[in-house]
Protein backbone atom coordinates (compact mmCIF):
# COMPACT_ATOMS: atom_id res chain seq x y z
CA UNK A 1 0.00 0.00 0.00
CA UNK A 2 2.12 3.07 -1.13
CA UNK A 3 0.87 6.57 -0.06
CA UNK A 4 1.67 9.64 -2.48
CA UNK A 5 2.30 12.73 -0.51
CA UNK A 6 -0.47 14.53 -2.88
CA UNK A 7 -3.20 11.86 -1.16
CA UNK A 8 -2.25 12.14 2.40
CA UNK A 9 -2.41 16.24 2.04
CA UNK A 10 -6.36 15.69 1.18
CA UNK A 11 -6.66 13.09 3.47
CA UNK A 12 -4.91 15.70 5.89
CA UNK A 13 -7.57 17.93 4.93
CA UNK A 14 -10.48 16.17 4.86
CA UNK A 15 -9.47 15.44 8.05
CA UNK A 16 -9.26 19.15 9.42
CA UNK A 17 -12.80 19.84 7.28
CA UNK A 18 -14.15 17.36 9.73
CA UNK A 19 -13.10 18.54 12.68
CA UNK A 20 -13.75 21.93 12.35
CA UNK A 21 -17.16 21.19 11.61
CA UNK A 22 -17.41 19.53 14.75
CA UNK A 23 -16.46 22.11 16.20
CA UNK A 24 -18.85 24.30 14.70
CA UNK A 25 -21.74 21.91 15.93
CA UNK A 26 -20.46 21.87 19.75
CA UNK A 27 -20.25 25.47 19.36
CA UNK A 28 -23.79 25.89 18.08
CA UNK A 29 -25.58 22.69 20.48
CA UNK A 30 -23.53 24.97 23.39
CA UNK A 31 -25.17 27.97 22.53
CA UNK A 32 -28.39 26.74 21.76
CA UNK A 33 -28.64 24.56 25.15
CA UNK A 34 -27.58 28.11 26.75
CA UNK A 35 -29.99 29.77 25.29
CA UNK A 36 -32.58 27.34 26.21
CA UNK A 37 -31.10 27.32 30.06
CA UNK A 38 -31.87 31.27 30.02
CA UNK A 39 -35.10 31.15 28.62
CA UNK A 40 -36.15 28.45 31.16
CA UNK A 41 -34.64 30.31 34.02
CA UNK A 42 -36.92 33.53 33.31
CA UNK A 43 -40.03 31.58 32.66
CA UNK A 44 -39.51 29.81 36.12
CA UNK A 45 -38.81 33.05 37.33
CA UNK A 46 -42.02 34.60 35.79
CA UNK A 47 -43.89 31.61 37.09
CA UNK A 48 -42.87 32.27 40.98
CA UNK A 49 -43.56 35.53 40.55
CA UNK A 50 -47.25 35.20 38.80
CA UNK A 51 -47.32 32.54 41.98
CA UNK A 52 -46.28 35.18 44.53
CA UNK A 53 -48.88 37.51 42.67
CA UNK A 54 -51.63 35.14 42.58
CA UNK A 55 -51.51 34.26 46.10
CA UNK A 56 -51.09 37.92 47.67
CA UNK A 57 -54.10 38.79 45.59
CA UNK A 58 -55.94 36.28 47.12
CA UNK A 59 -54.81 36.73 50.83
CA UNK A 60 -55.54 40.31 50.16
CA UNK A 61 -59.33 39.91 48.74
CA UNK A 62 -59.93 37.28 51.93
CA UNK A 63 -58.59 39.97 54.34
CA UNK A 64 -61.56 42.68 52.91
CA UNK A 65 -63.87 40.07 52.80
CA UNK A 66 -63.60 39.51 56.69
CA UNK A 67 -62.86 43.62 57.13
CA UNK A 68 -66.67 44.04 55.45
CA UNK A 69 -68.28 40.89 57.00
CA UNK A 70 -67.86 42.47 60.57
Amino acid sequence: MSQSPHGVQIQFYLYMIAYLLLLSFKQDTEIISRENEKDEHESEENNKNETLLTSSSCSNSNAKDHMFAG
